[in-house]
């Protein structure tokens, strides 16, 4: 009896170590006791109840639950600390961008300063004439240039008038050297006043309007003027320091456009030739220098087009 039973508390520690299954445990349970001449003076339950278990290891020794659980730790760190990377580098590009656009509005900024006194000036003389632009004819282009003191920047400005019955429209066009283009369309009415463009003020606190520009033959497409200095003059604008800021160029490419101006008393289309030869080759040598520029500062600018 003493064998039939140290050998059931043999199978009940190998069942609650989980070596044996409980299936397994009660086949050899079985097998023992049919086995045992003497099974009717075994309780089988009083063996399993009273069974010592205290020498029984466990199926994992301690160790190596403490290098998992360090394993763990280690894990949720890494995890952790990359977060913190990524949340480091999107706050860093967030913080890049800030600075960029900041650059780009001081740049925008700084070149309507410079060219606002040239249209104040020629708005003002317009001005003055009164009544007696009513009687002043459509011309062709003139064509000037100077150097801009400021900057040692060559000045190219062609302008001509346009007339639209009931309105005389003034276009200016100025290269400055290789880093901006930009055209001016100054309106006035029939007695010679400031014809002011129909414009709302935006979020922060800028006159805005929109006007429609076709370029010989393609599609027309719209432009919104988000800085007006002067209510009756609307423009359009390239800088090479810039991508997006391309309008002008395009409208420069083609030899005649086509300008739907929004006024507060009415909408003239003005006819614009740009195929005069003169005219043609100060625009095609403008943007050339504007290529040539946006190149050399796309190949040295890690921010471009930012």
């Amino acid at each position: 009896m003493t064998d039939i039973t140290e050998r059931l508390e043999r199978l009940a520690r190998l069942r609650t170590a989980g070596l044996l299954t409980v299936a397994e445990f009660e086949q050899e349970k079985r097998h023992l006791l049919a086995s045992s001449a003497s099974t009717s003076a075994v309780d089988p339950s009083a063996i399993l109840t009273d069974a010592p278990t205290a020498d029984i290891q466990p199926p994992y020794p301690l160790i190596v639950r403490i290098f998992a659980g360090l394993g763990l730790v280690a894990l949720l760190i890494g995890i952790f600390a990359v977060i913190g990377w990524l949340l480091e580098i999107k706050e860093a590009d967030e913080r890049q961008e800030q600075v960029n656009s900041v650059a780009a509005q001081a740049t925008v900024q700084q070149w309507a300063e410079e060219t606002a006194n040239g249209i104040e000036q020629a708005v003002a003389q317009l001005e003055q004439m009164g009544d007696g632009i009513a009687r002043l004819q459509p011309t062709g282009w003139s064509i000037g240039t100077k150097r801009d003191p400021m900057n040692d920047l060559q000045v190219t400005t062609a302008t001509t008038l346009i007339a639209t019955a009931p309105f005389m429209v003034e276009v200016a066009v100025t290269c400055t050297g290789n880093q901006a283009l930009v055209y001016d369309f100054v309106a006035f009415d029939e007695i010679g006043q400031p014809a002011n463009f129909r414009r709302r003020i935006t979020d922060k606190g800028r006159q805005q309007t929109s006007f429609s520009v076709r370029v010989d033959r393609a599609p027309a497409f719209d432009v919104i003027d988000t800085d007006m200095r002067n209510s009756n003059v609307a423009r359009l604008i390239s800088l090479s320091l810039y991508e997006q800021f391309d309008v002008a160029e395009t409208a420069a490419r083609g030899t005649s456009l086509t300008v739907q101006l929004p006024l507060e008393t009415g909408e003239p289309v003005v006819k614009i030739d740009q195929s005069n030869p003169p005219m043609r080759h100060m625009l095609d040598n403008c943007l050339k220098e504007l290529a040539a520029r946006r190149e050399w500062v796309k190949a040295h600018t890690t921010t471009w087009g930012a």
